[in-house]
């Protein structure tokens, strides 16, 4: 697999307030300093979680992002002065410099100890100057240490972010050991909120470790243990990551494999294929159920790109065996499930085809509308190759010849669009034509459509099918009644897949034009939500109505036309 399909956590420690973010394919940046990368992450859901749990725990400012913008470049050469510092030790946790920015941003003790704003520059706070920086929903929830408001510095605020990076190595449990500290010192001096705020992070942290399953409880050592199932085409690969004794994150690969490669070629093509975009964590140990060729030539090359001495081991006995074992069933199992999957999807298409008699079913299409109150109406189109998703053939179609609320008619439009002679020749939008194409409707939707297409002259038309939602009933041209098949088939299930996805990109779609729309309206003074509806629903757009003429306005919103000509 290419790396671009994994995602990371990046944390670039360069930014006066760094920010938590995921990324995907970093190698291009990979080589600037002072940027750290965790992961690979397999599972979307597993970095959501993981981003979640941060937020729980660490007092993180959601507005880290605004405020590295609204940096006045006045502070740029302090701002070089902190970055010419090493922050990237793990074990750092002091920091005696202030750059202008935490000047800016730091609040400062009175004499009563109370604190008060701290300007930048002559500039009242960073928030004044730029009319941007407003306090963070977490700084609202007392989560935060309050950048956003000018009661914490740049400084302080790397010291959270260190933190941060420290959890993500595995070092939950010396964390713990400081909040309880915290939570206990904070109580003493009766200091409830605090303590309670700290007792909340706690809580989320041991929420994290409870899940956490202990593999080696007298093994501090940060191993990554190996285990695989290699079939004609392809490896399933399960990487099982252990961190002060305890697995932290579970990931599963799938890799193609060259024509007659033997184990120990693979395990040699493996481990440098999945270690290449490794960017931080790196373990100190890999655990195989069996060894490369050249062990040393690759510890080496691993060592290297870790930064520290990397060792493969091949274990003979005892707990690491043991382990070894687990995580090699574990791929046995996710292999499985691989292949129990890819049967059913075969399954359904071989009874669709026979089902519906057509030649092949290797591309089909789905189409649907989506609008808003009859205005931004667009529509989708997307691309199941061999029952899977194909998101590069995936399109998007601003509807132009419809308004208002007419679903029939504009997917009509759309398919008649992307049936056009001009559009199949036009190798840019899709390499071939559908074998299938599927839309959202019943007979109604399905008739209107194919009055449109009767008019193109097409060689090799493709069948077009329509499925109903109400009943899950299947409508198909050439027969007068609808098909109807068990909510359990195999095919069902694949033609629903299709519906809902083109469903969920439609909307996607959707919400964004209508955006754009809103911030359109918006440059007109005097004219509100409602007004720009009703234009929009009139002209199709704001462009369009702001091209009609005043008494043509006037038809739709009356006086106020004379705001939309003189804005």
């Amino acid at each position: 697999r290419d790396d671009k399909s994994y995602q990371y956590i990046k944390i670039d420690l360069n930014q006066s307030y760094p920010v938590i973010e995921v990324v995907r394919n970093p190698r291009a940046i990979k080589k600037q300093p002072r940027v750290r990368y965790f992961g690979p992450y397999t599972s979307g859901l597993a970095v959501k979680y993981t981003l979640q749990l941060i937020n729980k725990i660490f007092p993180v400012c959601a507005n880290a992002e605004v405020l590295n913008k609204s940096i006045s470049t006045s502070c740029h050469s302090e701002r070089n002065e902190v970055k010419s510092k090493n922050l990237l030790a793990p074990t750092s946790r002091s920091f005696d410099y202030a750059p202008a920015v935490a000047k800016a941003l730091a609040g400062r003790q009175d004499d009563n100890g109370s604190k008060e704003r701290k300007g930048m520059s002559g500039v009242a706070s960073l928030e004044a100057k730029t009319g941007e920086v407003k306090p963070c929903l977490n700084w609202h929830l007392g989560k935060c240490l309050g950048v956003c408001v000018g009661q914490s510095s740049s400084a302080e605020y790397h010291k959270v972010i260190h933190e941060v990076i420290d959890f993500f190595g595995g070092r939950a449990k010396d964390w713990r050991k400081y909040l309880r500290q915290r939570m206990e010192t904070a109580a003493d001096a009766k200091k409830f909120e605090e303590a309670l705020k700290l007792r909340e992070q706690l809580a989320a942290l041991d929420s994290i470790v409870s899940k956490q399953k202990v593999a080696q409880p007298n093994e501090l050592i940060s191993q990554d243990i190996w285990g695989w199932l290699v079939t004609a085409e392809q490896a399933v690969v399960t990487v099982s990551k252990i961190r002060e004794g305890k697995v932290i994150d579970y990931q599963t690969f799938v890799l193609r494999l060259p024509m007659e490669i033997d184990r120990a070629e693979f395990v040699e093509e493996a481990l440098m294929s999945i270690y290449s975009v490794t960017l931080d964590n790196w373990p100190k140990e890999i655990i195989v159920p069996h060894l490369p060729k050249e062990v040393t030539v690759l510890e080496e090359w691993l060592s290297n790109s870790a930064g520290h001495r990397v060792k493969i081991h091949l274990p003979q006995r005892g707990i690491k065996k043991q382990l070894s074992l687990l995580v090699q069933k574990n791929a046995v199992e996710q292999a499985s499930s691989r292949v129990g999957i890819n049967l059913q999807i075969k399954t359904a298409l071989v009874r669709l085809q026979k089902l519906l008699m057509v030649k092949q079913l290797r591309r089909i299409e789905a189409y649907d509308i989506s609008h808003l109150g009859g205005t931004s109406t667009v529509g989708s189109m997307v691309v199941f190759v061999d029952g899977k998703p194909h998101k590069a053939g995936y399109r998007r179609f601003r509807i132009k010849t419809v308004r208002g609320i007419d679903d029939y008619a504009s997917l009509g439009e759309m398919v008649a669009r992307r049936l056009h002679p001009k559009r199949v020749a036009d190798e840019r939008f899709a390499t071939n034509l559908p074998d299938l194409i599927l839309i959202d409707g019943g007979k109604g939707q399905l008739n209107t459509i194919l009055r449109q297409t009767n008019k193109i002259n097409l060689a090799n038309m493709p069948l077009i099918i329509s499925l109903a939602k109400r009943e899950e009933e299947i409508f198909v041209p050439t027969q007068t009644e609808p098909i109807k098949l068990s909510l359990s088939s195999p095919e069902l299930q694949l033609l629903q897949r299709l519906r809902d996805e083109a469903h969920r990109f439609a909307i996607t779609y959707q919400t964004v034009l209508h955006g754009r729309q809103v911030r359109e309206n918006s440059k007109t003074k005097g004219i509100g939500a409602k007004t720009s509806q009703k234009l929009i629903k009139a002209f199709g757009s704001m462009k369009a109505a702001r091209a009609a003429s005043l008494a043509e306005l006037e038809q739709v919103i009356g006086k106020r036309a004379k705001l939309i000509k003189n804005g």
